[in-house]
This record gives structure tokens, C-alpha cells and sequence, in this order.
């Protein structure tokens, strides 16, 4: 995983989740919903934007591996853009 300061693109984000190129379009579709959504409601903190891949997407997806392959509902109880 590339650290902090580090360029953390879409490509970055593929190599490291190994996420099909459809499933990274609907991703940067709902990037670009949240930035402009962000501006409006402060979704997430405006400081992480710029690296919202890996400090929101990436940060929830790794949690994929962990989710058992029979669950048939999953529950986000967070208090903040619902990743």
C-alpha cells in the first residue's frame, strides 16, 4: 500500500484491490457524486478528498475479505457518507 504523501490514483487503487474496470467506473462515479455532494452536506472531511480512493474507499473495502460468502445483509452503522 503507498503511504501518505504518495499519488494514489485510480490505477494505484486497481493494482491494490484488483477491482474489474466497470466496477473502478461506477467507484469514480460515485467519487465525483461525492465531491460535489461533499460541498453541499460535508460528507467527509474536506481535507481527505484529495485522497479519498485510499482514505475511504480503500479503508472500507478491505473489509471485503472479512464479510462471510452466505451474509445476506450487510449494515453500515457509520455516521458518515455510508461507504
Amino acid at each position: 500500500m503507498s503511504g501518505p504523501g504518495q499519488s494514489y490514483g485510480p490505477s494505484e487503487f486497481i493494482n491494490e484491490t484488483l477491482v474489474s474496470r466497470e466496477t473502478l467506473d461506477r467507484l469514480t462515479t460515485y467519487v465525483n457524486l461525492l465531491i460535489d455532494w461533499n460541498e453541499r452536506l460535508n460528507l467527509v472531511a474536506p481535507s481527505t478528498i484529495a485522497d479519498v480512493r485510499r482514505r475511504h474507499i480503500l479503508d472500507s473495502a478491505q473489509l471485503a475479505a472479512m464479510i462471510p460468502s452466505d451474509a445476506g445483509t450487510i449494515v453500515d452503522l457509520g455516521s458518515g457518507a455510508g461507504f
